[in-house]
């Protein structure tokens, strides 16, 4: 090919000196066609082709690779045909001659052609973009699978990324909450995907039927939600990009945490280190350009929206709600109603008539029994039968008097049973039920003096603490063993005397004043006449009500 100066020699000597075309062919030394070519085009035009090239070979089997190619298209990413399967398939089903190389060039080219194209977008102030993502992390010495929600603003590219052990309601809810207090308002609008969390149905003409949980969201937040089109994930490309440099960055290597809050805190702290970064070809940083998106969000509601979801369900039989295939207990007491289940990231409240029943730490097993004991020990004490084998409350951690209580018990009531102690006559008197009851011809006055009642309750003095475990009463002065001695004297609380009453109030046995349900005023009564299961509970219940008794 000659080079661009013979083209400009040739074309200067003909236009500009005037000579004709074989005078320039007889100087340059080139033929007629050539100097043609050159007046023609100012620079070499290279080699045109008049017609496509023919394949003798791969021709016939062209339409054997489009077909290929089209199924490709729904077959998953990492099953689909390499040039050289292609070329494999053509030489062993079809007997193919040809060589490698023109099979590859032609796939690339039906590839290349068969591409999809984007148009670029500009996102203006104020508007987000959502979604969620998977990555591995080790919380409280547990390597596991965590999903963290990802919110974006594309105008800027702030970002705020909070990891959850679940992608439920709950973690939906309470990934917006804490994203718009964390940017310190609501964006006027978020771009989602198709998730479930949020779309109930996807309409025929292209509306979405949102969820509850979803619609009292907006409701709650008044922002504008928009959705992308099933399985285009380019639709919101920037949370897209948020999701993969999430992991990529703030979870690599593998993060490990104490907990949940620890891991959250550290993603914070990255969201807001990231703002001092530069983002794609701009160049001011990610956070003198949040600047304008946080004077376009919209303020925070008055009262936060309560991330939870929220179920009804019913009582069992046993006391047990379910919630999401796991058991909460209540108590007893609700037995067969109808609860409002409230499913938090970490906790799950069960109420009843708008009031709360219960809470417990959430549970993401399945099958697992989440108990509260308290819940049964008013009805353990009606069915002492069961304390032993009461699910709620096995691997319950009290102190180890409660242990050497029990053995204590069981060797004064020797044989006799759990009715031993309930069947003596006037073991308990002072203490039964009956005794309280007003007998005929008795005054209200003798009935107070008789069981050392002051203002309208029980006045419990020290002789009444040395009380056996058979209902006998030691004489004033008699010395107390060892083992009575631990028993009764050994449960105080601090700055408390059993015979300070006198002022009117409600006390329990230890004469602190007694905010708790009245039956825990009864514990004198049950070590001293109950049954051997009704003391443990009554025991445990007093223990567990009042924080500030001390066991020695």
């Amino acid at each position: 090919m000659f080079v661009v100066e013979i083209y400009a020699a040739v074309r200067h000597f003909v236009f500009i000196e005037g000579h004709s075309r074989r005078e320039a062919a007889r100087v340059f030394g080139l033929s007629r066609e050539t100097v043609l070519k050159m007046c023609r085009f100012s620079l070499p035009p290279g080699y045109t082709r008049t017609k496509p090239p023919e394949k003798p070979k791969l021709g016939p089997l062209l339409p054997v690779i489009d077909a290929i190619l089209e199924v490709d298209r729904d077959a998953p990413m990492k099953q689909r045909h390499s040039a050289k399967r292609i070329f494999e398939r053509l030489r062993d089903e079809h007997c193919f001659a040809g060589g490698y190389t023109v099979v590859k060039d032609h796939v690339r080219v039906c590839r290349a052609r068969g591409r999809e194209t984007f148009v670029p977008l500009s996102h203006p102030p104020g508007h987000g973009q959502v979604d969620f993502g998977e990555a591995l992390a080790v919380v409280g010495g547990v390597r596991q699978k965590i999903h963290f929600f990802c919110l974006d603003l594309p105008q800027s590219d702030a970002c705020f990324v909070k990891a959850y052990p679940r992608e439920t309601t709950e973690a939906f809810l309470d990934g917006h909450v804490s994203a718009f207090a964390f940017f310190g308002g609501v964006p006027l609008s978020l771009l989602y995907d198709n998730t479930k969390i949020a779309v109930a149905k996807i309409c025929g003409d292209g509306r979405r039927d949102r969820t509850r949980a979803f619609t009292e969201l907006v409701s709650h937040c008044l922002f504008q939600d928009r959705f992308g089109r099933p399985g285009k994930g380019n639709d919101k490309g920037k949370v897209e990009g948020l999701v993969k440099y999430a992991r990529a960055n703030f979870m690599t290597p593998v993060p490990t945490a104490a907990s949940f809050d620890a891991l959250n805190a550290m993603l914070a702290e990255r969201c807001r280190t990231r703002q001092d970064e530069h983002a794609g070809r701009h160049a001011t940083t990610i956070g003198e350009r949040l600047v304008a998106d946080v004077e376009a969000l919209r303020a925070l509601p008055a009262v936060p929206l309560e991330p939870c979801e929220k179920r009804a369900a019913r009582v069992s039989s046993t006391a047990l709600v379910r919630y999401r295939c796991n058991d909460y207990s209540v108590p007893t007491a609700y037995g067969f109603q109808d609860v409002l289940v409230k499913g938090f990231v970490d906790e799950v409240a069960i109420l009843c008539g708008g009031r709360e029943i219960a809470r417990h730490p959430r549970c993401y097993g399945e099958g697992v029994f989440v108990a509260d004991p308290l819940h049964y020990l008013a009805l353990i004490e009606m069915k002492p039968n069961a304390l032993d084998q009461a699910a709620a409350l096995q691997g319950w951690n009290l102190p180890e008097v409660f242990q050497h209580l029990r053995h204590l018990l069981e060797a004064r009531m020797g044989n006799r049973g759990k009715r031993g102690a309930r069947e003596e006559p006037g073991a308990c008197r002072p203490w039964c039920h009956s005794a309280w009851r007003r007998r005929p011809g008795s005054s209200r006055r003798h009935l107070r003096h008789q069981h050392g009642i002051v203002g309208g309750h029980r006045r419990f003095d020290r002789q009444l603490w040395k009380m056996r475990i058979g209902g006998e009463v030691e004489a004033d002065g008699a010395p107390l063993d060892p083992c009575q001695r631990d028993l009764f004297d050994g449960i105080e609380a601090d700055g408390a005397e059993p015979d300070s009453l006198g002022d009117g109030g409600r006390h329990d046995v230890l004469g602190r004043r007694l905010h708790q349900p009245q039956h825990l005023n009864e514990l004198p009564r049950r070590l001293a006449g109950g049954t051997l299961h009704m003391t443990l509970a009554s025991a445990a219940t007093l223990y567990l009500t009042d924080p500030t008794l001390v066991i020695r």
